[in-house]
């Protein structure tokens, strides 16, 4: 199974319950003092021979509390500066602090071992499991420092994913064509050429190509561009069996296969194609065309002050086949239906969400045959529909891209932020699914 996202950067429940320990040990220490000094002081003396009624005591003695601790100077500040040391680092990672969340298939109820043949008994074929089109990778694409390899298994196969020293990231098959090792566990980055170093044999592979470039033990010096070597014609019986020994160009049997890589929105997508899976011919990158661009969003990568900031992620594995996913943006009949009801169940029959939804689908001779587009607004009525709540007002402009890619840009009351969603094959009907959130600067999370 794949290994999918990051463990979660949001706030850590064992601290959560460290601080409020600390804060009731605090608070029970001052409550302590406050009664004692009551008891050790009568409220006579206080109010020179007055009387005082229990609601007007309890003032008086948080007055006489603090300026005892005035008078102590430390005490005071010292239980601020506590206090504001542990409630600041709460309150910005739960408002300002990225969160991210990973949850794998098997955390969650596994899905049904006849899950396949329900679908199938639905239809008379399968539909492809792996469509054409731009797939995320990778969601951070800044946790892979240059040198750095990583596994992928997605779309039924084993990739390796890596960055070179160059700063550039590729991902090629992960195994090696001589002998089948990983090059994503134990094969290196070699500094100057870039290229991922097998470590059973030592045969290198270009990521930009595919092509295999240095088999160490031969009798050969291939270029770095995967042209071939080849040496003088021979000239005897001796020569002929001299150079037939030997390896004197690298058989194109040798060549590995690399994928069109995209780094975009802090994200590592790639171009997948089945037929060059299956395709014995093994092409470099140059010759693959793709049949659309991948999308990059100027507000999530142009630097500025109009960027918006990154907000975290989350990471899900769902039992389905991909089809059924985008499916559901252009099903807009069912918002009214099964997202009508509040959120918060008792509170349904008095609030309720009022959902419009326009589906459009791109057009081919105008370059948008592979998206789909979507307007959608909601908003939030009281007394069965008979008044707008103010401030729930939400515009929603969605563009699915290819069967794999949907981003969404909200226009809210407090402001914009994109949302974009991902579906990625792992296996026929596991979906590797991830949400990614960005907004304004001044939006907390």
């Amino acid at each position: 199974m794949a290994l999918v996202g990051t463990r979660p950067k949001g706030l850590c429940t064992r601290a959560l319950f460290l601080r409020l320990f600390l804060l009731s040990v605090i608070l029970g220490l001052w409550l302590t003092e406050l009664y004692a000094l009551e008891m050790s002081e009568s409220i006579e003396q206080w109010t020179k021979g007055g009387s005082l009624e229990g609601t007007e005591r309890v003032p008086l003695m948080v007055n006489k509390f603090i300026v005892s601790c005035g008078w102590s100077g430390a005490p005071f500040w010292l239980t601020l500066a506590i206090l504001f040391v542990l409630v600041l680092p709460s309150v910005w990672q739960v408002f300002f602090s990225p969160l991210n969340q990973s949850k794998l298939l098997e955390e969650t109820e596994a899905a049904p071992s006849d899950l396949r043949k329900r679908r199938l008994r639905a239809g008379n074929q399968l539909p492809s499991p792996y469509p054409t089109g731009w797939f995320c990778v990778k969601v951070q694409a800044d946790e892979i420092k240059p040198g750095q390899i990583e596994e992928i298994q997605l779309f039924g196969h084993t990739f390796a994913l890596y960055r070179g020293w160059d700063g550039k990231v590729r991902m090629m098959d992960a195994f090696c064509t001589h002998l089948g090792a990983s090059l994503a566990i134990g094969g290196t980055v070699q500094p100057t050429s870039n290229c991922l170093r097998c470590p059973f044999h030592g045969w290198e592979f270009d990521g930009s190509s595919g092509r295999c470039t240095s088999i160490p033990y031969g009798d050969h010096n291939p270029s770095q561009s995967g042209e071939e070597c080849r040496p003088p014609a021979p000239s005897s019986i001796k020569d002929k069996v001299s150079s037939s020994s030997s390896l004197s160009s690298i058989p194109k049997q040798a060549h590995s296969r690399a994928w069109p890589v995209v780094e975009a929105q802090n994200m590592v997508y790639v171009y997948y194609d089945e037929t060059w899976a299956r395709s014995e011919d093994k092409k470099s990158l140059d010759e693959m065309e793709t049949e659309f661009e991948c999308p990059v969003i100027d507000e999530l990568n142009t630097p500025g002050p109009d960027r918006f900031v990154y907000h975290g992620h989350s990471v899900h594995q769902v039992a389905a086949h991909i089809q059924e996913i985008p499916e559901n943006g252009a099903d807009v009949a069912h918002l009214n239906i099964l997202h009508k009801n509040f959120i918060l169940k008792a509170l349904s029959p008095l609030i309720t969400h009022i959902w419009t939804a326009d589906w459009v689908a791109g057009k081919r001779d105008e370059g948008t045959g592979h998206q789909a587009f979507i307007h959608l607004t909601q908003k939030l009525q009281c007394f069965n529909g008979r008044f707008d709540i103010p401030g729930t007002l939400v515009d929603v402009s969605i563009t699915q891209d290819g069967p794999g890619i949907v981003y969404l840009f909200f226009q809210t009351p407090v402001g914009r932020l994109y949302v974009m969603e991902t579906v990625t094959p792992v296996s026929p009907m596991v979906q590797q699914a991830t949400h990614t959130m960005w907004a304004e600067r001044h939006v907390p999370r």
